[in-house]
């Protein structure tokens, strides 16, 4: 399937990795997900939370729909009332549909109580492991007021026969308890030497206990808030959290129509809107973006009750350290032993029964990337997140882009932190490195602004400060020419510092022991690919592992980080204990020691291409990716090796530049090469990939520009959001700025946005950038009927910039600023000689200008280099193609190469893909034919195939899950098809496979559901 319509995804699968390729095509054969995801209770139409009005009797019926494997499924009263409620189990069945289970269980209810009208009830799942589902629903029965009334009035008859026993009861209990308050007046428990009966209601109901709760809490929080260190190796340099906090670019994730996108916030404060009802935050961001700091900002503003902060109405804050929490399934032991001191008088109990009786409550929760215990779903943590504990509280969780939480509940808000702008990094040198002196910003700027490489780091917040400070310092920080060369420097600066602190009789020993850190570089390449990315370990081991010595230097450094967890050990008589564990200052360091290791491995002699593969392939560049440059500047031989695996993708062929200009050996003539040859194509920008390769792409495209090498075509697909300034702003919230060399410019958008006449005469302007710009494309967009030609710039009309308007065969008359219809031989041809595109969704008013410019390139014998039918095949009918529109594509003579993408989960017909063999023969001009996500047969008689598509040597591919490297080629000659890159032919067993494994990935696809309906029904599509 091109990249510049969609990517392919799978959802709601546990897989299989077949191959390591970091496109990470997954085959689903172990266990699949239901849907939807939780199970169905009759009547709910609310997800995983509803109510359901009930009379007192009645059947209550859970479904789970569509699981592999099987699983059982029971409900059970989860709100304490077991004894007022009765739940008998009536029927339970068990049917399969296409090898997955779809699971019934219905249960007869009555209600016993006399006036509570709610109960809550809990269906669940359970599977063959504890971990392996964790699915549920919530359900509330809601008794009617008549029900209840009803209720009462037949049982009058006993309430007034108990009335005299009651009071004489209530006489006894009150004349019981005021003696009991007489004896214990004497005794009362005082808390830090506070008597509660003496202190005075505070506001919300709290009492002295929580008084003193609140003021160990903040005494906690100022130790942390109060000492921020920029520079770890600085420890004598402290910074209070709100002095040197600067607000780095927030976007929230907004959804329309089944599409999303991020939206730029102003400031933290709007996440923070609204507190007063429960939410969910989830923050994201990459290593390095702010979100601890963030986090600190807000225990700051917490604590001094800033007035402009959302945070001044929140009555309780907890803040935790979720890397801290491994082993501890309490959230509210973990409260008493992280946050509170040691000899606090309040108990785990008392902590909860706080938490309970608060009025707001919000959790700060850190770093669900660094937690332990991420991976079970019984914890605390677990429940809050996914709303089956502490449901009136909010929570704040923050954690790094890749490693999201899957059991979040589904009403969770999404923000991530973009990293730095310019403005944020001015302020930044202004208020923590300069104390606002004017000369000291300039030359610190100048000195960040001369070095090219910084260009991506500056934006990261962490490594913009480091940057920062050392510059302040050093005049040799612009010499740097990589990212490597950068932080081989900023380590040498942790070393330097600590050496000077030393004694001089000790300098020599540390210099030593400093440089042997293998030990280090092999637990830290371990760390990163064991599967669970461990980002702490115990202070003891590997004390053991590095030995003494370096141990200690690396902690006097700053590199390495002691901190204490708290650890259950239920096999122990205090079960929970705490334990120092150690971990890196930042994930960067570990990524730089891991390298070190990485890079001697690669450079080990007599390594196959396979064991390069295999240890490579445990590494997603696009999650390691300064693993990857790292290793690449230290070690030539491991260079030569990493860059041979990336380049056999596209993608990674991007991404291999930034690593080609880790080797400062290499001759700029030999970098420079590379980029000409990745610019001489389209470079595209997609909306669906991620950052990072959107950020190497805009790397690339940028240092073509400063080259001055030609840049052939921009394209953005799916990924323009505005002009700002001299920039475009992407959906990802990167910018790219004006490229000076750029020959042509091409725009897709998200299905159904329009763009406006400002959006294109904000392009045009962009465009102005270059000189070579001629070209602005409009592939599959709305655009307005006409444009002003007096906004146009004058420089575009007399360079006769061409702006084209592909899918209604028109282009923009710059003088009068209407469309005007293609008509002539050189603008058809002008317009055919990109990917000429007819998509299902779009009107069939566009699909006949469409076809008309088809047929027109027919009649004038001009050259169709790619026809793209996106959803819109409907069949072959008399030599014409039927679309499912019900337009009919005529035989086209001059198309060179078709592509059909054709609807989820459609299977052709022998008849079908005849049809389409026959049609495509009519064009003597056709090189290859490509079929995306559908199954085909397993054969075609060869006798059906026409025999003039051997004899020109046409390919025909089939692409069943829409991914480049996993296609079939058509055996022409055999009628058979043929694996990827291999001569084997495809077996009628490895058909069947093939097969079973399409149904389950689209089994939810319409087309998938009739195919499925028609079977039960004994017919067939």
């Amino acid at each position: 399937m091109p990249d510049f319509k969609k990517c392919f995804r799978f959802i709601g699968f546990i897989r299989c990795l077949l191959s390591c390729d970091y496109k990470r095509f997954h085959i689903s054969i172990l266990s699949a997900y239901p849907s939807p995801p939780y199970p169905v209770v009759e009547g709910c139409y609310n997800d995983q939370f509803c109510e359901l009005d009930v009379q007192r009797e009645g059947n209550l019926t859970c479904s789970i729909l569509g699981i592999l494997p099987m699983v059982e499924l029971n409900c059970n009263i989860t709100d304490g009332h077991g004894h007022h409620v009765t739940l008998t189990k009536q029927d339970y069945s068990v049917t399969v549909n296409e090898d997955m289970f779809d699971i019934h269980v219905t249960y007869m209810y009555e209600i016993l109580g006399l006036t509570e009208s709610r109960r809550s009830i809990k269906c669940f799942v359970i599977g063959p492991t504890p971990d392996m589902f964790n699915l549920s629903t919530e359900i509330n029965l809601i008794l009617s007021i008549d029900d209840i009334s009803d209720s009462d009035m037949q049982s009058t008859r006993y309430i007034w026969g108990l009335v005299a026993f009651a009071a004489f009861v209530f006489v006894i209990a009150v004349s019981t308890l005021a003696i009991r308050k007489a004896k214990l007046s004497a005794s009362v428990r005082k808390y830090n030497g506070i008597d509660p009966e003496r202190v005075p209601m505070i506001e919300s109901g709290l009492d002295a206990v929580t008084t003193t709760f609140m003021n160990e809490v903040k005494a906690k929080y100022e130790s942390i808030y109060a000492h921020v260190q920029p520079i770890p190796y600085i420890k004598d340099t402290m910074f209070c959290v709100n002095n040197v906090y600067v607000e780095g670019a927030i976007e929230s994730l907004q959804n329309h129509k089944y599409q999303e996108s991020w939206k730029p916030l102003s400031s933290h404060s709007e996440i923070l809107s609204n507190l007063k009802k429960p939410r969910i935050l989830c923050i994201q961001g990459e290593p390095g973006y702010g979100k601890t700091t963030l986090a600190l900002q807000l225990l700051y503003e917490w604590c001094n009750q800033n007035p402009r902060s959302p945070l001044r109405d929140v009555k309780l804050l907890i803040f935790l350290r979720l890397r801290q929490l491994g082993g501890v399934t309490s959230i509210f032991e973990a409260i008493r032993r992280f946050i509170l001191p040691k000899d606090s008088s309040i108990s785990t109990n008392l902590v909860e029964d706080i938490l309970r009786k608060c009025s707001s409550v919000l959790f700060v929760l850190d770093g669900y990337d660094e937690y332990p215990d991420r991976d079970k779903l019984s914890t605390d943590i677990s429940l809050i997140l996914k709303r089956e504990l502490l449901q009136g509280v909010s929570v704040i969780l923050t954690t790094r882009s890749c490693l999201l939480p899957t059991e979040l509940t589904p009403q969770t808000e999404h923000f991530r932190l973009t990293g730095f702008g310019e403005k944020q990094r001015d302020q930044y040198i202004r208020r923590a490195v300069t104390d606002d002196d004017r000369e000291a910003i300039e030359r610190i700027k100048i000195q960040l602004q001369r070095n090219p490489v910084l260009g991506d780091l500056l934006q990261v917040p962490l490594l913009f400060v480091l940057f920062a400070h050392m510059a302040s310092k050093s005049e040799d920080f612009q010499m740097l020419t990589s990212v490597t060369s950068v932080f081989r420097f900023m380590i040498s600066c942790f070393h330097s510092h600590m050496q000077n602190k030393m004694a001089d009789e000790n300098v020599e020993s540390f210099q030593t022991a400093g440089n042997q850190h293998s030990e280090l570089n092999i637990v830290a390449f371990e760390s990163l690919v064991d599967g669970k990315q461990s980002s702490s370990w115990d202070e003891s081991s590997l004390r053991e592992r590095l030995g003494e010595d370096l141990y200690r230097q690396y902690l006097r450094i700053g590199i390495l980080v002691e901190e204490e967890i708290l650890t259950d050990n239920p096999n122990s008589l205090i079960h929970l204990q705490y334990k120092t564990k150690v971990r890196f200052y930042h994930k960067l360091f570990c990524e730089w020691y891991a390298a070190h290791y990485l890079g001697e491995f690669l450079s080990t002699g007599n390594l196959e291409n396979s064991d390069v593969k295999k240890v490579l392939c445990q590494m997603d560049p696009f999650e390691f990716q300064y693993v990857y440059r790292f290793a690449c500047g230290l070690n030539r031989d491991a260079f030569d090796k990493i860059i041979s695996y990336l380049q056999d993708s596209d993608e990674g062929q991007h991404f291999a530049i930034l690593c080609i200009l880790e080797q400062e050996g290499k001759s700029a003539h030999y970098t420079l090469q590379a980029v000409r040859e990745l610019v001489s194509k389209s470079v595209e920008l997609n909306g669906l990939h991620s950052r990072l390769l959107q950020r190497s792409k805009i790397q690339i495209l940028e240092l073509a520009s400063k080259k001055e090498i030609p840049i052939t075509e921009l394209r953005l697909v799916e990924s323009f959001v505005r002009i700002q300034k001299d920039s475009l702003v992407l959906r990802s919230g990167l910018l790219l700025k004006g490229l000076s060399t750029v020959a042509k410019i091409g725009i897709t958008t998200e299905d159904g946005r329009k763009l406006t006449e400002g959006d294109v005469i904000g392009i045009l302007k962009y465009g102005q950038h270059s000189n070579s710009f001629q070209e602005l494309w409009f592939y599959n967009c709305p655009l307005p009927q006409s444009v002003n030609p007096d906004l146009i710039p004058k420089d575009i009309k007399t360079r006769k910039v061409e702006v084209l308007w592909v899918c209604v065969a028109s282009y923009l008359d710059l003088q009068s600023g209407q469309w005007i219809k293609a008509d002539d031989p050189a603008k058809i041809a002008k317009l055919c000689s990109d990917i000429v595109m007819i998509d299902n969704d779009n009107d069939t008013s566009i699909q006949k200008a469409t076809i008309q410019l088809l047929e027109d390139a027919s009649k004038h014998n001009v050259p169709v280099f790619k026809l793209y039918m996106f959803e819109s095949f409907g069949n072959v009918d008399g030599g014409n193609i039927v679309l499912r529109s019900g337009l009919h594509l005529p035989a086209l003579t001059t198309v060179e190469w078709i592509e059909l993408d054709t609807e989820e989960g459609r299977e052709l017909t022998q008849e079908e893909i005849v049809g389409i063999l026959n049609y495509v023969n009519m064009s003597d001009r056709l090189m290859e034919l490509q079929v995306f996500v559908c199954l085909m047969p397993a054969s075609i008689p060869v006798d059906l195939i026409p025999s003039r598509l051997e004899s020109r040597n046409v390919t025909v591919r089939w692409y069943p899950h829409g991914i480049r490297k996993y296609n079939y080629r058509l055996n022409l000659k055999l009628g058979q098809w043929q694996k990827n890159q291999k001569e084997s032919l495809l077996t009628y067993e490895e058909h069947v496979y093939e097969t079973k494994i399409f149904r389950k990935n689209w089994r939810n696809s319409a087309w998938q559901k009739k195919r499925v309906s028609l079977n039960e029904a004994g017919t067939s599509l």
